[in-house]
């Protein structure tokens, strides 16, 4: 494990790179793994609401079967992993690029996914992608994000699918206190799903996934 200093624009190159590197056979994996995990978006939104998947991957499984459902825009940092997502989900609309900086003019979606996704970018940036995320959903939006339990200082490792890539996430209570600056409530229980072959429970107990919803009523 290797410390790194917060520079912004060097972390996304490194993430950019190794998902680039590892696309093919990380897509390969995934693939493999449990859709399930949007069940709890699938049992809030009607068929041919709008929703956006931020870090999607090579598209498989989940924009994929949210794509079953929905009409839906995935973004990703990685253009092998988008032109992977592409050959297989011709009806998804694509956007190659940093979710941190993404800037989507007069787009309003229903529900909002980033499965495993904050970890990879700066701490000090997760806050941010809250509030873009807010801005873009329509009241009584939902967004489904996958969080963590323990806060992690940043860090690089060399054994992701033997690729360098970054790491860095928040505690809960810090999530907690973003969710209600920014005005998300919280709705149910955290949730436990399964993911990522034998690993999933480790990797379930730290990080759940957790659903948010904008309200209807914005003065409430």
């Amino acid at each position: 494990m290797i410390k790194v200093m917060n520079n912004s624009n060097v972390i996304k190159q490194i993430v950019r790179n190794g998902y680039n590197q590892c696309a093919r056979i990380y897509a390969e994996n995934r693939r493999l793994d449990d859709s399930d995990q949007v069940i709890p978006l699938l049992n809030m939104l009607p068929e041919g609401s709008s929703v956006l998947d931020l870090g999607c991957g090579a598209g498989q499984p989940i924009t994929e079967r949210l794509a079953e459902c929905y009409q839906v825009t995935a973004v990703d940092i990685s253009e092998n992993m988008i032109n992977l997502a592409q050959a297989n989900l011709k009806q998804v609309n694509f956007i190659d690029g940093d979710i941190s900086r993404l800037n989507l003019v007069n787009c309003k979606f229903d529900g909002a996914v980033a499965i495993f996704v904050l970890f990879h970018l700066p701490a000090d940036e997760h806050e941010l992608i809250f509030a873009k995320v807010w801005s873009w959903l329509n009241p009584g939006g939902y967004f489904l994000v996958t969080l963590t339990e323990e806060s992690r200082k940043a860090c690089l490792r060399d054994d992701f699918f033997n690729t360098r890539m970054f790491w860095s996430n928040l505690g809960w209570k810090d999530y907690e206190e973003i969710i209600t600056r920014i005005g998300f409530k919280i709705v149910g229980e955290k949730i436990y799903g399964r993911c990522y072959g034998n690993n999933s429970q480790e990797i379930d107990r730290r990080n759940p996934l957790v659903l948010l919803q904008k309200p209807v009523d914005l003065h409430m």
